[in-house]
Protein backbone atom coordinates (compact mmCIF):
# COMPACT_ATOMS: atom_id res chain seq x y z
CA UNK A 1 0.00 0.00 0.00
CA UNK A 2 1.10 2.86 -0.81
CA UNK A 3 -1.06 5.62 0.61
CA UNK A 4 -4.07 5.48 2.38
CA UNK A 5 -7.31 7.93 2.75
CA UNK A 6 -8.10 7.70 6.48
CA UNK A 7 -11.13 9.33 7.43
CA UNK A 8 -13.78 9.41 10.81
CA UNK A 9 -17.35 11.07 11.79
CA UNK A 10 -19.25 11.33 14.66
CA UNK A 11 -22.29 12.83 14.01
CA UNK A 12 -25.42 12.56 16.86
CA UNK A 13 -28.23 11.88 14.60
CA UNK A 14 -30.74 9.73 17.62
CA UNK A 15 -32.49 12.13 20.45
CA UNK A 16 -32.48 8.18 22.39
CA UNK A 17 -28.78 8.13 23.48
CA UNK A 18 -28.91 11.66 24.86
CA UNK A 19 -31.84 11.04 26.59
CA UNK A 20 -30.55 8.09 27.59
CA UNK A 21 -27.28 9.69 28.63
CA UNK A 22 -28.70 12.02 30.30
CA UNK A 23 -31.42 9.10 32.73
CA UNK A 24 -27.63 8.08 33.34
CA UNK A 25 -26.57 11.10 34.69
CA UNK A 26 -23.36 10.62 32.26
CA UNK A 27 -23.85 13.99 30.64
CA UNK A 28 -21.75 17.19 32.87
CA UNK A 29 -24.85 19.41 34.17
CA UNK A 30 -23.13 22.47 33.48
CA UNK A 31 -21.74 21.74 30.17
CA UNK A 32 -18.04 21.54 30.82
CA UNK A 33 -15.81 18.71 30.57
CA UNK A 34 -13.34 18.43 32.79
CA UNK A 35 -11.11 15.86 32.71
CA UNK A 36 -8.75 15.24 35.18
CA UNK A 37 -10.13 17.28 37.44
CA UNK A 38 -12.03 16.95 40.83
CA UNK A 39 -14.38 18.79 39.53
CA UNK A 40 -15.64 16.71 36.77
CA UNK A 41 -19.40 16.33 36.66
CA UNK A 42 -19.65 14.33 33.49
CA UNK A 43 -18.89 14.40 29.95
CA UNK A 44 -20.26 16.71 26.83
CA UNK A 45 -20.75 15.27 23.30
CA UNK A 46 -19.40 16.91 20.39
CA UNK A 47 -19.57 15.93 16.19
CA UNK A 48 -17.09 16.07 13.96
CA UNK A 49 -15.30 14.84 10.57
CA UNK A 50 -11.78 15.06 9.55
CA UNK A 51 -10.10 12.71 6.90
CA UNK A 52 -6.16 12.67 6.48
CA UNK A 53 -4.18 11.34 3.73
CA UNK A 54 -0.96 9.11 4.71
CA UNK A 55 1.58 8.72 2.27
CA UNK A 56 5.37 6.53 2.37
CA UNK A 57 8.01 9.62 3.34
CA UNK A 58 9.36 8.57 0.35
CA UNK A 59 6.75 9.08 -1.55
CA UNK A 60 5.83 12.42 0.13
CA UNK A 61 9.68 13.84 -0.87
CA UNK A 62 9.43 12.63 -4.76
CA UNK A 63 6.03 14.11 -5.06
CA UNK A 64 7.52 17.53 -3.82
CA UNK A 65 4.54 17.51 -1.01
CA UNK A 66 4.63 19.84 2.31
CA UNK A 67 4.90 16.74 5.12
CA UNK A 68 2.36 18.39 7.69
CA UNK A 69 3.31 15.22 10.56
CA UNK A 70 5.46 12.19 10.49
CA UNK A 71 3.89 8.43 12.15
CA UNK A 72 6.57 7.09 14.06
CA UNK A 73 4.90 5.26 16.55
CA UNK A 74 1.54 3.89 17.40
CA UNK A 75 0.12 1.09 19.95
CA UNK A 76 -3.77 -0.34 21.16
CA UNK A 77 -4.99 -1.89 23.84
CA UNK A 78 -8.46 -2.08 25.61
CA UNK A 79 -10.03 -1.62 28.84
CA UNK A 80 -11.34 -5.16 29.62
CA UNK A 81 -10.51 -5.19 32.93
CA UNK A 82 -11.15 -1.73 34.06
CA UNK A 83 -13.97 -0.87 37.09
CA UNK A 84 -16.71 0.10 34.43
CA UNK A 85 -17.65 1.37 31.01
CA UNK A 86 -16.93 4.85 31.85
CA UNK A 87 -13.67 4.27 33.98
CA UNK A 88 -10.85 3.20 31.51
CA UNK A 89 -7.90 1.26 33.12
CA UNK A 90 -4.81 3.96 33.72
CA UNK A 91 -2.35 1.33 33.99
CA UNK A 92 -3.67 0.43 30.38
CA UNK A 93 -3.62 3.63 29.09
CA UNK A 94 -0.07 4.05 30.47
CA UNK A 95 1.16 0.42 28.77
CA UNK A 96 -0.32 1.82 25.73
CA UNK A 97 1.60 5.15 25.41
CA UNK A 98 4.93 3.61 26.84
CA UNK A 99 4.76 0.92 23.82
CA UNK A 100 4.19 4.03 21.33
CA UNK A 101 7.07 5.57 22.96
CA UNK A 102 9.39 2.89 22.40
CA UNK A 103 8.74 2.05 19.37
CA UNK A 104 8.90 5.46 17.89
CA UNK A 105 12.44 5.96 20.25
CA UNK A 106 11.08 8.72 22.22
CA UNK A 107 11.44 9.79 25.52
CA UNK A 108 8.53 10.52 27.07
CA UNK A 109 10.47 13.63 28.47
CA UNK A 110 10.48 14.59 24.85
CA UNK A 111 6.64 14.83 25.17
CA UNK A 112 4.99 17.93 25.18
CA UNK A 113 1.59 17.51 24.04
CA UNK A 114 -0.95 14.43 24.58
CA UNK A 115 -4.21 14.39 23.17
CA UNK A 116 -6.95 12.50 25.65
CA UNK A 117 -10.12 11.34 25.28
CA UNK A 118 -12.32 13.27 27.91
Amino acid sequence: CRGALVGGVNLMLSPHVFIALCQARMLSPDCKCQTFDAKASGYVRGEGACAVVLRRASDVEAMKLRRLATVVGSSTNHDGRSASLTAPSGPAQQEAIKEALKQAGVKPSAMSYIETHG
